[in-house]
């Protein structure tokens, strides 16, 4: 069984603020909140909201906030929630590494429970490569960083 980290740390680069000027270019307001159980986040089209939990540390909330975004930009209907999973994750990991936050941790242990483990991880995040890529530049272009450090 593969364990999520939640990750520890601190903000310093206010990544955060910046995720929120995205979210709501896009329509979404940011809202924090307490969350059932070890909910980290959600997004909800209806509402053009995203949730992030309060309690969690800064680093842990860029990482959150990143996958809400991916889920507010790719997944208003989808039919295969490990696959949206493992989209958003997938793109979130590469939003925050591009912005020199590393993820790893937390970010494997997820997308590989979500995908069934390493080979279908593998399968299912070069399925979707595409996808991921073009929702990771949307969302760097608002930091003005080199697509190239994404990759």
């Amino acid at each position: 069984m593969t364990v999520c980290h939640k990750l520890s740390g601190d903000d310093p680069a206010g990544i955060f603020a910046r995720l929120i000027e995205f979210a709501n270019s896009i329509g979404f307001t940011v809202e924090d909140a307490e969350l059932p159980g070890s909910v980290n986040g959600d997004c909800t089209h209806e509402l053009h909201r995203i949730r992030v939990e309060i309690s969690n540390s800064p680093a842990q909330r860029v990482k959150t906030l990143a996958h809400e975004i991916d889920h507010a930009l790719l997944h208003e209907q989808f039919d295969n929630r490990a696959l949206a999973e493992l989209e958003a994750e997938s793109t979130a990991y590469v939003i925050c590494r591009a912005l020199k936050l590393d993820t790893r941790d937390y970010s494997f242990g997820y997308v590989a429970g979500w995908a069934g483990g390493g080979e279908q991880a593998i399968a299912g995040i070069k399925g979707s490569c595409e996808r991921i890529q073009k929702a990771a530049a949307s969302v760097l272009q608002s930091f003005e960083v080199d697509q190239e450090q994404a990759a």
